[in-house]
């Protein structure tokens, strides 16, 4: 049996949209506002050490973290992602295109990357010959942040984080000038000159 060749290409564009719309529906969305859930997030203290901040900054952050309610708003498409973050530091934005690397301004060699997998919001970060790799899932109605710190010659840091839906809102603070400092990132302390980490 011979099938013309238009039908054969429409079932192989149908079988394609399908496995794309298929797709799109598993990608999480992430939008909306979220508010960190201290309880049962576990400390980034190592990651910070692990990015070479001081004893006295990582005790200054976990300090004002934890007497600071902390807040995510995600603003996601098809293509590109928005996160502003509101912290004890200030109120902090990037936005990112999906597969583009985005570097970092007056941070030389640091690059950051957005993709998006089947079950996960994925940001990667590169900087000094360290990686982060941010990937955001949702479970159970919250968001599960798990951050992998991989160090050349030591072992990986896994630390997970999660994040509960904020029923008043966020935003109340005047946004700041900077880049967003998500947990890819290390907020105000470094910004402010007390430790030579990346920003």
């Amino acid at each position: 049996i011979h099938f013309p060749i238009a039908c054969i290409l429409f079932v192989f564009d149908l079988g394609s949209s399908m496995t794309k719309r298929q797709h799109d529906a598993d990608v999480p969305n992430l939008g909306g506002t979220w508010r960190l859930e201290k309880e049962t997030s576990e400390s980034l203290s190592p990651y910070l050490e692990a990015m070479g901040l001081c004893q006295i900054a990582i005790d200054g952050h976990q300090q004002k973290e934890s007497t600071t309610e902390t807040y995510y708003t995600f603003e996601q498409t098809s293509t590109s992602l928005t996160i502003i973050k509101e912290s004890w530091s200030g109120v902090h934005k990037r936005e990112l295109v999906f597969g583009k690397a985005y570097h970092e301004p007056g941070q030389i060699g640091k690059k950051v990357t957005a993709f998006l997998t089947s079950d996960a919001v994925v940001v990667s970060t590169e900087m000094k010959g360290k990686t982060l790799v941010d990937s955001k899932s949702i479970e159970d109605g919250k968001v599960r942040i798990h951050l992998k710190v991989m160090v050349p010659d030591q072992t990986s840091i896994d630390i997970v984080r999660w994040l509960v839906p904020s029923l008043g809102g966020a935003i109340t603070r005047e946004e700041d000038s900077r880049e967003v400092c998500d947990d890819s990132l290390v907020d105000d302390i470094v910004a402010r000159g007390e430790s030579d980490a990346p920003l």
